[in-house]
């Protein structure tokens, strides 16, 4: 079971509102773009390059919408420094982005101005908001909250990459499709593996009982907890998968791919795989380094009892990244930060305004 990549979505809908909205302006455009960041790791040098790098697509998408002679762009970079997402630091990046927004509404007096947000200091986001609704400006904001209730911010669109609870609604999708109505989640701990790890199968245990929960009336769930890192194995397999199969016939394996590998040669060893009578799923979202997706073969032992055993597993995973396409982005990505941050020109020159803070 495949759904679209986070974000993929909301870029498409990203690009099809900023499409819309200049095709019906007349006269020059004027594109604010702002970023904010705890340090220079994280800030404009890698994100207001991405912003460069996808304007040059959509102007060869939409060759009149974006030439060089009709854009004005305008960067606004603020908080270059750290703690400048803190309590005691964020007054002076707010100060920051107060000065630049007045240099640019100077600049582009009779233009049609649309503010580009993706701002990684969420406390940034009401002064931003409050700004276009006062000059009735668009805003397309990416991240890192949602839009503030009671239409505070009504000329603000923003666009989310997805949360933990998708996760969650593509298994309720999924038991919906085949009406079943009872399931057992095996959630492992995994306490002694890296913290990111660990962080990261707690955080989508999380959205997977969140949506459970919202079910509760018509879904019986379960969870059974076991640590793969610190319990005797293969022994808290066998118990995790007797406690599951005395509750439903679908079971859920919430753990890391060697784990998942090991649960399922022990299911395969119980015989749970031999007529088809029980179904496991598998939730994996992020393909990350070191971390593979769910695969039989290891080059081990193991590999017969997984591979037979796989026969009875459903994966709900996004769409797998074609790295080789981002190798090449991330490439290009750099190279123009490089370029704009030795002071070489860009296709946008001389229109192109770097606003220094």
């Amino acid at each position: 079971m495949t759904f679209p990549k986070r974000g993929t979505t909301s870029v498409r809908y990203y690009y099809v509102c900023l499409w819309w909205t200049m095709s019906f302006a007349e006269g020059r455009l004027h594109l604010v773009t702002t970023t904010s960041a705890l340090g220079g790791a994280t800030s404009s040098v890698t994100i207001a390059p991405a912003y460069a790098i996808a304007l040059d697509d959509m102007a060869v998408m939409y060759p009149r919408l974006f030439a060089p002679d009709s854009l004005t762009i305008t960067a606004m970079d603020m908080g270059q420094y750290p703690f400048s997402c803190t309590p005691d630091g964020v007054g002076q990046t707010i100060n920051e982005f107060t000065s630049a927004y007045a240099n640019a509404a100077l600049f582009s007096a009779g233009d049609h101005t649309i503010i580009l947000n993706a701002v990684l200091c969420p406390q940034l986001y009401p002064t931003i908001g409050d700004f276009a609704r006062e000059d009735n400006v668009l805003t397309f904001s990416c991240g890192a909250r949602p839009p503030a209730r009671g239409g505070r911010y009504p000329t603000m669109t923003t666009f989310f990459p997805g949360s933990n609870f998708d996760n969650g609604i593509a298994l309720l999708a999924l038991m919906d499709r085949f009406e079943w109505r009872s399931i057992a989640l095996i959630h492992d701990l995994n306490l002694g593996a890296i913290l990111d790890y660990a962080g990261r199968i707690a955080g989508q245990t999380v959205g997977l009982l969140a949506a459970l929960e919202s079910r509760a009336h018509d879904i019986d769930s379960m969870i059974i907890q076991m640590d793969s890192t610190k319990d005797m194995k293969p022994q808290i397999y066998y118990r995790a998968l007797w406690k599951a199969a005395n509750h439903s016939r679908i079971i859920l394996c919430d753990t890391l791919h060697e784990p998942l590998r090991e649960i399922m040669a022990t299911a395969f060893d119980l015989r749970m795989t031999d007529r088809n009578e029980y179904v496991f799923i598998y939730v994996y979202i992020f393909q990350v380094p070191k971390e593979k997706p769910a695969e039989w073969n290891d080059g081990d032992d193991l590999d017969l009892k997984v591979k037979t055993a796989f026969e009875s597993m459903l994966i709900i995973r996004t769409e797998a990244f074609n790295w080789t396409q981002l190798d090449s982005l991330m490439q290009r990505i750099v190279r123009r930060g490089n370029d704009t941050y030795i002071n070489k020109r860009s296709q946008y020159d001389p229109e192109y305004i770097k606003v220094a803070l």
